[in-house]
């Protein structure tokens, strides 16, 4: 089907090359899937990433690549790709960047800082992390006693 598309390709017919990238998309599902749960990334933002990096692959092996590795190579760049991204978007989000905010005299209860009960990069699901993050700063705003301005 790959040695199809190449030539169809010299035509300047672009079907082909939709017709193999639908056959490799669902490789992309789990994939996709997994990487969103696991580093909090929108599941669109990284298919489409994987589909534009298929796609690259696609034009930079039409020379020179037999047709039976083209596929693999496809698939293999865009799961690279998938996981460069959430490792990217995971390094948005430092758990230092909210003791920022931590004042210069001792709260109510020293023993306990936000950073030391929890580790926000090692929850897998973003709906709770964001939950933490938003909780660490509510504790943070009401160890500096500006909670009741802030509500």
């Amino acid at each position: 089907m790959i040695a199809m598309g190449r030539l169809c390709d010299l035509d300047g017919d672009d079907t082909w090359r939709l017709v193999i990238l639908d056959c490799i998309t669902p490789s992309f599902r789990q994939v996709s899937r997994n990487v969103a749960r696991d580093f909090g990334v929108e599941c669109e933002e990284i298919r489409s990433a994987m589909v534009a990096t298929a796609l690259e692959v696609w034009a930079d092996t039409a020379m020179g690549v037999p047709p039976r590795h083209v596929r693999d190579r496809m698939v293999k760049a865009a799961h690279g790709v998938a996981f460069r991204r959430g490792k990217a978007a995971l390094s948005e989000w430092s758990t230092e960047e909210i003791e920022i905010f931590r004042p210069e005299a001792p709260v109510r209860d020293p023993s306990l800082s936000a950073l030391s009960i929890i580790d926000v990069g090692s929850i897998r699901d973003p709906d709770v992390a964001e939950q933490v993050r938003g909780e660490r700063f509510g504790s943070l705003l009401q160890g500096l006693g500006c909670f009741d301005v802030a509500r």
